[in-house]
């Protein structure tokens, strides 16, 4: 089955001075554990997907109706090549990598990741990133409504605080994840 990596969010604005700084903070092993999946995929030449939330001037794709939108504008949040869009240094992101801006929670929503993975005949999506509440359930929801089999490696996942990655772990469970990993699973599994 053809896979690929989706590697959400890690980027200044929501990892080092938004909602998931503190989770990362006291979770450093997950960062760790997103590059010992990059460079499995690196490895073996899967397409790894870089995806942030990340705006032009006009934020452009914002839906209208987005509860945060008006704070997004009036604080110029999220915009593309301002230093809350950038990715953080200890993430491995290298040229070649594919890099994607979304357009709101959903990695899907606008950001062309759909067409890249069908054009790439992928069939099997394995979700890291932050957070656990936003963009890895309603990724994986769209996901698996796309016909992805969807997996969540839960160590490589997280949230604005413990309680939220839990109950979202809870909720795709059984719903909209095929599988849940570790990271250490994970690899035992990918070289089989």
């Amino acid at each position: 089955m053809k896979q690929a990596l989706l590697v959400i969010d890690f980027i200044e604005g929501i990892a080092k001075k938004g909602s998931c700084a503190h989770f990362l903070d006291e979770n450093p092993s997950i960062i760790s554990n997103v590059n010992q999946l990059i460079s499995c995929f690196r490895e073996k030449h899967d397409p790894i997907f870089h995806i942030r939330l990340a705006f032009d001037s006009n934020y452009q794709g914002l839906p209208r109706n987005a509860p945060n939108g008006p704070f997004f504008k009036e604080n110029k949040k999220f915009l593309i090549d301002h230093s809350d869009t950038k990715f953080i240094s200890e993430i491995d992101v290298q040229e070649g990598d594919a890099i994607l801006n979304k357009k709101y929670g959903d990695p899907f929503y606008k950001s062309g990741l759909l067409e890249l993975l069908n054009d790439r005949f992928i069939e099997e999506v394995l979700f890291t990133g932050i957070s656990t509440d936003n963009a890895i359930i309603f990724g994986a929801n769209s996901a698996i409504t796309h016909d992805f089999s969807t997996l969540v490696v839960t160590d490589a996942v997280g949230a604005p605080t413990q309680e939220a990655h839990e109950h979202a772990l809870a909720i795709m469970k059984g719903r909209v994840v095929n599988q849940f990993f570790s990271t250490d699973g994970f690899l035992k599994s990918f070289s089989l």
